[in-house]
Formats: structure tokens, sequence, C-alpha cells
């Protein structure tokens, strides 16, 4: 499919998606913010994974400050998207701070240190009573479409994020960074800066993350540290990634839609939705290894990252 087909199939889907307020009904308006939310976090998860090689299990953290960002500036007075935007300035500086202890680490002890970050932060939240502590936190802001700016504001963080992946993936940093993936040594042997691309991605999956959280904070209404500071948010963005296809765009929301149709059939057996979730992965991985849209997307011979 040629590069003007594919921008006219993506305006038409936005447009379509963009119009579901007008016809969808608050149910399906209400999955569908869930599964934009989760889509936009795992399609950086699903970059730094598939294109970085960068494991994290520790994105919650950078979702949990953007919620609890949005609640403190908007408690100083700033508007709802000045205040997602300083939260996501606040969480690239956290991101830039953490790049040097943590991106020294590979494999495993990278997955690690980034899930003991977010665990201190976790703990420092229950314990700070400007946020309601362990308790939690209400936050319903006054919205300019009442029911509708955080679905419209959740499909314009997917289609942003997919634009930027989209235009990374062809650039020169792009290219070291998939350099970076396949092996380090011989990246850095052709001369591409393995740590400071490494910096780049990651401070910009920080930012793009931490507006999906605000995002949350928007439609839950009710913050509690050991819910946003969850390692579920990352097996939420593992699932999506793995079953919708890593690296890929489209598989982005895929994914996701299926991740959140899991979670509304398993909302009423606590305990069984990881169960279901892993077992679902499993199915997909071996099944199709490349994702559903992986694999569709190698039979009509679709470049990454679409």
């Amino acid at each position: 499919m040629r590069v003007g087909g594919r921008a006219l199939y993506a305006a038409a889907l936005l447009v379509l998606a963009a119009s579901v307020p007008a016809w969808g009904g608050s149910l399906l308006e209400g999955f569908l913010i869930l599964a934009l939310i989760y889509g936009s976090a795992a399609l950086l998860w699903g970059f730094l994974a598939e294109h970085a090689g960068l494991v994290s299990l520790g994105q919650q953290l950078f979702v949990g400050l953007g919620a609890y960002g949005l609640v403190i500036f908007g408690r100083m007075g700033i508007p709802i998207v000045p205040a997602m935007l300083a939260s996501a300035a606040l969480s690239s500086a956290l991101a830039s701070a953490l790049a040097f202890p943590l991106l020294r680490l590979r494999g495993a002890y990278f997955a690690f240190g980034t899930w003991i970050a977010a665990q201190i932060f976790q703990l420092a939240f229950e314990n700070w009573s400007y946020v309601g502590a362990g308790e939690g936190v209400t936050y319903r802001p006054a919205l300019a479409i009442p029911g509708h700016d955080v679905y419209l504001g959740s499909l314009a963080l997917l289609a942003t994020s997919s634009l930027i992946i989209y235009y990374l993936y062809r650039s020169k940093l792009g290219l070291g960074l998939r350099a970076i993936g396949a092996d380090e040594v011989v990246a850095a042997e052709s001369g591409v800066s393995v740590f400071r691309s490494k910096v780049y991605v990651f401070v910009l999956s920080a930012a793009l993350t931490s507006i999906s959280g605000s995002l949350y904070a928007l439609y839950a209404a009710y913050l509690i540290p050991t819910s946003m500071f969850n390692l579920s948010w990352v097996i939420g963005m593992i699932f999506v990634a793995l079953v919708g296809g890593a690296g890929r765009i489209m598989g982005a929301p895929i994914g996701a839609i299926a991740f959140v149709a899991l979670l509304y059939s398993t909302s009423g057996y606590a305990g069984w939705s990881l169960l279901v979730e892993g077992l679902a992965t499993i199915a997909v991985w071996f099944l199709l290894p490349r994702g559903i849209w992986g694999e569709i997307a190698s039979r009509l011979k679709l470049e990454a990252p679409v």
C-alpha cells in the first residue's frame, strides 16, 4: 500500500473514531477511552522493547506521575491541558535523572531497576497526605465538553503518539535505536551514540506515558497509589503490545481493544483476569508470534512501524 493510501485510510479511521461521541453511547465511549489510554501507553512500551531493546517494568511510574501531577497542578489553579503538559515535563525530567543509573543496566537488571523506581514512588505517594496518602484522592475538574473531553483527548494522544513513532522510526535516531536493539556493540562501533539514543527515547516515552496517566485521572476521577503505580499497568502494556504486534502502530489499538474486552469480561471474577490475560498472551504468542496485526501486516507486506 502506498504512503498516500495509508494516510487516507488513517484519516478515515480517525474521523470515524472522532465521531463515536455522536452515536456510540456512554458505554462504548468508556470502553474506548480505556482502550485508547492503554493503546497509547503500550505503543511507547512496544517501541522501547522492540526497537531499543529496553524492556521496562516500571512504566507505571510515569502513569502515576501523570495522574497525580494533574491533581497537584490542578490544585494550583493551572488549567487541565497546561497541567498535563507540566506533568509530562516533570516525568521527562525524572526520566532524564533516572536514565543515568538505569540505562547503564542491561536486560533483566534494567527491567528490575525500573520496577524498583516505581515502587519507591508508590511508597512516597502512599505517605503524602497532600494527595490523600494511602486513602487516595478524588479529582473532578470542570471539563469543556463533559463526557467527551477525555475520549477526544485520548484519541488525540494515540494519534499524536502514532505520528511520533512513525517519523521517529524513519529518522536517524530510529535507525540507530534499531541497530542498538539488534546489537549494542556493533551499533557503537558503527558510530551510534548508544547511551544518548536510549536517553532520548526513554524520556520521550516517559512524557507521552505521563499524558496517558493524566487522561486516566480524568476518566477514573479517583486515584490511589496502589492502583496508579501497580505492576498491572505494565502487564496490560505487554499484553497489548504482544497481542496486537510489538513495534507496530496499528497493533496498539487492536491489542488494546482485546485487552479491555478481557478486563470487562472478567470484571466479576476477582483474581482471574491476570490468569486469563496470561493464557491469552501465551496462545497468541504460539499461534500468531508477530501479534494479530503483525501477522496481517506481514501478509500485506506493510513495512514497520505501520
